[in-house]
């Protein structure tokens, strides 16, 4: 959204206390709807406004939301666009313009034992899993729930999916390729020019475009008996 006037600027100051007041209602299935619908909302709120949120207290909220809209995702497929998509886009939004979120946000959604791992990736000795490691593929966290959508065949949603692993792994290749695996975040990488991916996509195409040989460059035939 464009940067709003300063009286537009009031109005959004007192929407996001409302906002927040909703967010921060108990945890409880009843009022689940009402918070998905909330952060819906928080789309159009000017990122002028971000730092008007209470920073932990709000990121705990939406990750409950995230939680919440990911087992919806999961157990209606035809859904997960809508059910992701303004949550996704809304955390998104804070990890960009906040940073320090990030690692709260990363915090909340991968398995401890994960991150709380010394193993580093390095791209100059090792070769890359093309899966994340076992405990985020086969687990139950919202990060292993999510996993799915980085190569879901809606755009929308497999683009603000790769966006938000990207930012909450704070725009590190490696850590991204380390979390979620080669196979899924070959195609964002390839995007953004990372790794040299957008060169060895290139490749792969132009090796699928080739046409097959001709028959009498197949190599010499064996004589039948």
């Amino acid at each position: 959204p464009a940067e709003p006037r300063e009286d537009q600027f009031q109005a959004f100051k007192q929407m996001v206390e409302v906002f927040q007041k909703l967010l921060f209602l108990p945890e409880v299935s009843k009022y689940d709807v009402l918070k998905a619908q909330t952060v819906s909302t928080l789309i159009n709120v000017p990122a002028r406004c971000t730092e008007l949120f209470h920073p932990e207290r709000t990121l705990a909220a939406l990750v409950y939301v995230l939680r919440i809209q990911t087992d919806i995702a999961e157990a209606h497929e035809e859904h997960a666009s809508e059910a992701l998509t303004p949550v996704l886009l809304v955390l998104s939004a804070i990890a960009k313009a906040i940073p320090r979120s990030r690692a709260l946000i990363k915090q909340a959604i991968f398995p401890p034992e994960v991150l709380n791992s010394k193993e580093k990736l390095d791209m100059t000795k090792e070769k890359p899993s093309v899966q994340a490691p076992k405990i985020i593929e086969e687990g139950d966290s919202i990060a292993s729930k999510l996993l799915p959508h980085m190569t879901s065949f809606n755009p929308a949603l497999k683009h603000y999916a790769n966006q938000f692993f990207f930012l909450t792994c704070d725009e590190d290749p490696e850590e991204l390729i380390r979390l979620t695996g080669f196979g899924r975040s070959a195609g964002m990488l390839a995007n953004l020019k990372l790794f040299g991916m957008d060169k060895v996509m290139e490749a792969q195409l132009n090796a699928q475009k080739r046409p097959p040989p001709p028959d009498g460059d197949q190599g010499p035939s064996t004589p039948s008996s």
